[in-house]
């Protein structure tokens, strides 16, 4: 058995999305030490829930639900490499694979999330409907990251999404387009 994963081409988690996380975090004072609940919609071959799971999941309680329907896949052994590469994190218990709809998951969750990261649809109506999902199951002060913010139809998604009006909402862009990161803003309670 191999003891490094195996990505493939898709090792898609750069130095330079690491830095922009780890940014965005240090910006907002996001606590990475601390116990973090986090969902990741859109396993692929585990190479996100990897990073997410070594680098986030330092506390004793931290965990990562990573979903993923594994219907589009063009290599017909892509979902067991990713639990083959999950199985190497650092914390394996930490992580739970759920082989299902986003729509289903979605119908039966009852959790809240510190941090939700979304790489799953990439056409417009799934778009849409994954952010107000991601966001009824954000905590207050979470962030929800979208991948591929740049592809058009997640674009035209988000756009959607976000031209409703949210006053507990901020939305940051990077450089390039390629990742939004959207911070539910936490409600302040009055005395």
């Amino acid at each position: 058995m191999s003891t490094q994963p195996n990505f493939g081409k898709l090792n898609v988690f750069s130095e330079t999305i690491q830095t922009q996380w780890m940014a965005l975090f240090n910006e907002n004072n996001i606590d990475i030490i601390k116990q973090l609940s986090i969902l990741e919609l859109g396993t692929g071959l585990g190479s996100s829930a990897f990073w997410i799971t070594n680098n986030l999941c330092h506390h004793v309680n931290s965990s990562l639900v990573t979903v993923d329907n594994f219907k589009n896949i063009e290599h017909k052994n892509q979902r067991l490499q990713a639990y083959t590469n999950l199985e190497l994190v650092d914390y394996p218990e930490k992580v739970t694979v759920v082989h299902q709809e986003m729509q289903k998951f979605a119908f039966n969750n009852k959790d809240y999330y510190d941090l939700i990261y979304f790489d799953a649809a990439h056409n417009m109506r799934d778009v849409v409907w994954s952010m107000y999902f991601c966001e009824k199951f954000l905590k207050q002060g979470g962030v929800l990251i979208v991948d591929d913010a740049d592809f058009v139809e997640v674009a035209k998604g988000m756009t959607q999404f976000l031209a409703v009006p949210n006053q507990l909402r901020e939305v940051y862009i990077t450089e390039n387009s390629q990742r939004a990161f959207i911070k539910e803003i936490p409600v302040k309670k009055t005395v």
